[in-house]
């Protein structure tokens, strides 16, 4: 994964959560480095999985960002079966996939982080902290919503 593709993850995840059409059909079908949005998407779900500090506000957390729910809820047994699920639908699935994909990442999220309290947008900040956390080069906050401020539809 790389600083781009956690750009457009996350702002396909927005997209879809706020249902803004427009954003999400630029993203939709579009080739990127990592593959396509779909592909994108289980590649981000996996690294979530393989490293929990990604759910986390800072890099001294050991918790992620507003502590983790119920430890026993499943989420870290069941996570893998998931991570194989999705890539199998991504593989198999047309684009349309990608939105369904999306919305299973989304609910990985909102189980992980108690601070989203139901609400992706409360926990996109501290996804994108921590993504900055991994890719220090990279200015996030410099970043459009869907891509970089020379490249506004997000198109690489």
């Amino acid at each position: 994964m790389t600083p781009d593709g956690c750009l457009k993850v996350f702002a396909y995840l927005e997209a879809v959560w706020t249902n803004d059409d427009r954003t999400r059909a630029q993203l939709d079908g579009r080739v990127y480095g990592g593959g396509r949005m779909k592909d994108l998407l289980v590649s981000y779900l996996e690294e979530l999985v393989r490293n929990p500090t990604l759910l986390t506000a800072t890099a001294e957390d050991e918790e992620p960002a507003g502590g983790r729910r119920d430890p026993d809820a499943g989420t870290t047994d069941l996570a893998p079966v998931l991570v194989d699920t999705l890539r199998e639908w991504a593989r198999t699935g047309g684009e349309e996939a990608a939105v369904g994909i999306a919305h299973s990442v989304t609910a990985y999220v909102l189980v992980s982080v108690a601070a989203a309290q139901g609400d992706l947008l409360a926990a996109l900040p501290q996804l994108r902290r921590a993504a900055a956390r991994s890719w220090p080069e990279f200015d996030f906050r410099a970043a459009g919503r869907t891509g970089t401020p020379s490249d506004p539809a997000g198109d690489r």
